[in-house]
């Protein structure tokens, strides 16, 4: 029997979104033991996305700011050593001057268990995550690291957006089949 738990995720400005989290439970039977058995180990991963605004510049009466679309990028529950589809987000320049746009991801967890990060390779309780602002399609930029900057865009105009594609190679095997989560930080900067 699969059962579905609601679980809620407190995202930016205080917005609340929600994602199912499933799972398999045991019930009697040989029947329903084979069946739990063949099925694929899957994961559940969910992504938030968090704008910050860098309060630091050098015009006076400048204002830095930085919108997203969508603040949340919520994967599913998903099978092993596997592409995730592509999810977006548009960044927007929200302030007064031009603007970079940095971006950072936390590491994915569950609370109790983590999965490590490779620009290379995904295996046992690691991944590959990957981001570009060209198309669904890339070309695709690896991130290398957890909590380490990457730049998402340069000298972006008042009021002008980027979009923001994300991905991530599920693990090759894991400790977990709980959701995983982690944050994506973009800091806006000026230009």
């Amino acid at each position: 029997m699969v059962r579905g738990d609601l679980v809620a995720i407190l995202t930016k400005a205080g917005k609340t979104a929600m994602s199912t989290n499933f799972f398999v439970t045991q019930s009697s039977g040989a029947r329903a033991m084979d069946r739990l058995h063949m099925a694929p180990p899957m994961i559940h991963a969910l992504f938030i996305m968090v704008a910050v605004v860098l309060l630091s510049v050098s015009n006076v009466g400048a204002q830095i700011s930085v919108s997203v679309g969508d603040s949340t990028f919520a994967f599913g529950t998903k099978l092993l050593n596997t592409w995730l589809t592509p999810q977006t987000s548009v960044i927007t320049n929200d302030g007064t001057v031009a603007e970079n746009f940095v971006g950072s991801i936390s590491q994915f967890t569950d609370g109790a268990n983590t999965w490590g990060i490779s620009a290379v390779t995904n295996g046992n309780d690691i991944i590959r995550a990957q981001w570009s602002t060209t198309s669904e399609g890339g070309p695709w930029n690896n991130i290398t690291a957890y909590d380490t900057d990457f730049t998402i865009a340069t000298n972006v105009a008042v009021n002008d957006s980027v979009s923001l594609w994300f991905r991530i190679q599920t693990p090759t095997g894991t400790s977990s089949y709980n959701e995983h989560s982690s944050t994506l930080t973009v800091t806006a900067q000026e230009y």
